[in-house]
């Protein structure tokens, strides 16, 4: 990651004990992988892509947007609710809070198209950077709709909007960005490594290095 792009982030990569298919990140830094998620991916590059999509989420600054997003639209509800509360206090209670809750699911926590594309750009950026094949990143979607079952219910897709044009995006900008990637050996997977460090601890713990790389290796 470019120096100026990491200033002011305190980078954390946490794997949850949980068997969803997911990864987020917090405002700030924090980042976290499901199990459930980790458990699916085959090598490095593919961890490599999901910690740096979202890496990307805060880099761009997605996720404090979403945050205030949140906030602003608590504030509207609660108002709505003490201007028609004298009225009928529990009937409005009972609206405010199916409309909070509605909110919550359907507005704060949905990245828009073309965050989604920049996270991807910046995940990309960082794949290349760290010396993995891009193309990992199309695997990833692979393994997401699949655990979906091709209709976009995986958990991760109720924050990451999908699209059944993703995988067809991904492989536009790696060829006009990163062709130089492409079937170079130099641009690795790396499997072995993940075989190794991640899948044979399947029944354990895991928590990701901390300094502050997007792409930092784990340790037990």
């Amino acid at each position: 990651m470019p120096p100026n792009e990491a200033a002011g982030y305190q980078f954390s990569y946490t794997v949850l004990n949980d068997d969803v298919v997911n990864a987020f990140a917090l405002p700030g830094g924090p980042i976290y992988i499901s199990k459930g998620l980790l458990f699916r991916l085959n090598n490095e590059a593919e961890l490599a892509f999901v910690l740096g999509h979202e890496t990307g989420h805060v880099v761009a600054q997605h996720v404090g947007r979403q945050m205030s997003k949140s906030t602003e639209a608590q504030l509207l509800l609660a108002g709505v609710g003490a201007a028609v509360g004298g009225k009928d206090a529990g009937t409005s209670g009972q609206l405010a809070q199916a409309a909070s809750q509605f909110a919550d699911q359907m507005y704060l926590l949905k990245y828009s198209r073309e965050e989604e594309s920049q996270a991807d750009l910046l995940g990309i950026q960082y794949l290349v950077a760290a010396g993995y094949d891009p193309r990992a990143s199309i695997a990833v979607m692979q393994i997401l709709e699949k655990a979906s079952g091709g209709k976009g219910g995986a958990d991760w897709f109720s924050t990451h909007p999908s699209s059944a044009n993703r995988v067809k995006e991904l492989q536009d900008l790696i060829q006009q960005k990163y062709p130089q990637t492409v079937n170079n050996p130099s641009y690795q997977l790396q499997p072995g490594p993940f075989q190794q460090n991640v899948l044979r601890q399947r029944t354990e713990g895991l928590r990701l290095n901390v300094p502050g790389d997007p792409l930092a290796y784990w340790t037990q």
